[in-house]
């Protein structure tokens, strides 16, 4: 299928999100400037269905990647894949 997402399982997701931005990284979001956990992101991500879970794990929810719900502009723009505004 092109375009589909492999399903990740929790621990997994974790694992890689550790494994490439470092034990110790805080997350920031348009919403959460003063950063998040990776357990914190991937509850709130689950929380604004950025991410569902389906039996396989967490899949990405495309109809919902981006949140039109703040009232300030995106300098530089948003980086969906990593939960990150660049401002």
């Amino acid at each position: 299928m092109v375009g589909a997402c492999r399903p990740l399982p929790r621990m997994h997701l974790l694992l890689s999100m550790e494994a490439y931005f470092g034990h110790e990284a805080r997350y920031v979001t348009c919403q959460d400037p003063d950063g998040l956990t990776a357990e914190e992101l991937i509850a709130v991500l689950e929380d604004r269905s950025k991410i569902v879970m389906t039996e396989g794990g967490y899949i990405p929810n495309f109809g919902q990647s981006c949140d039109h719900d703040h009232d300030h502009d995106h300098e530089g723009g948003c980086d969906h894949h990593h939960g990150h505004c660049q401002h």
